[in-house]
């Protein structure tokens, strides 16, 4: 089974909405998280446009205005909800795993920018890893860094004490990211890099699946690239779906690029 968390940096335009859609179906993702959706209260022929075949159900923790949004939504034929919880940066789900016959929880999470709200956003974390019982999975947009060269830039390289503090005390493990080093970019002609999106896994979902890993896929366009978490470790890295020049992925970039006006980036690229 695979798990997908992506910035998707808004879903109201169609062709995004498409391009989401079209890499979910060829992902086999049978888990979604997907963060700054910039939707507020969206229809279910929206989010069906979004979904792909196998993602029948979901939760929503709204943008307020045009800022933020998280959407997760997941198979309902292999995953039976038990609870949820939906807090200001995060949603949780807690269900039962028809595939593999044990209940696990998975909570994805946009970190907050504004270093007001990140306290907050560390205590929201540690509380829910305090309620919960059993496996366990985190990701998202953290908004920060473990380790000073998650960044390529020295005068950033700040790594979140918080952020480090809680793996310790959730017992959580930092899969290795395979595919590329950072996830995010600013896109300038001299960018800064930080590996901003992962997920993590606790100790006990580590040992349930030995063979789980992640990985970052390469985007030309949008800031943030899309995480993939693999619990079955059946498909091998290279196998999976990737957006490259000579793909499906980069032809339908190119043509949203002339949408959007992206295409000093794709000239970068080439």
């Amino acid at each position: 089974m695979t798990l997908l968390t992506w910035n998707i940096r808004g879903l109201g335009e169609r062709p995004k909405r498409r391009i989401v859609k079209d890499f979910l179906d060829m992902n086999h993702c049978g888990v979604i998280g997907l963060r700054k959706t910039k939707l507020e209260n969206p229809s279910t022929v929206l989010l069906k446009s979004i979904s792909g075949g196998k993602i029948s159900r979901w939760l929503l923790c709204n943008a307020v205005g045009s800022a933020g949004g998280i959407f997760v939504g997941w198979d309902g034929a292999k995953f039976d909800l038990i609870k949820d919880r939906i807090e200001k940066f995060s949603i949780t789900t807690h269900w039962f795993d028809r595939s593999r016959d044990f209940a696990w929880s998975f909570t994805c999470v946009y970190g907050p920018t504004d270093r007001n709200l990140k306290k907050s956003f560390w205590k929201e974390l540690t509380e829910i890893h305090s309620s919960l019982n059993g496996p366990w999975i985190l990701g998202g947009d953290f908004n920060a860094t473990v380790e000073d060269h998650d960044r390529n830039n020295p005068e950033h390289r700040k790594c979140s004490k918080a952020f480090r503090a809680l793996i310790r005390t959730a017992h959580l493990v930092d899969l290795p990211l395979k595919g590329q080093r950072f996830t995010w970019s600013n896109h300038r002609e001299y960018p800064i890099l930080a590996k901003l999106d992962r997920f993590l896994i606790t100790t006990e979902m580590d040992d349930r699946c030995p063979n789980a890993f992640q990985e970052a896929l390469s985007n030309p366009c949008l800031d943030h690239v899309p995480i993939l978490l693999s619990l079955s470790g059946l498909k091998k890295p290279s196998s999976l779906f990737r957006f490259d020049r000579a793909g499906y992925g980069w032809m339908v970039f190119r043509r949203l690029s002339q949408e959007f006006g992206w295409s000093q980036d794709l000239e970068r690229m080439q």
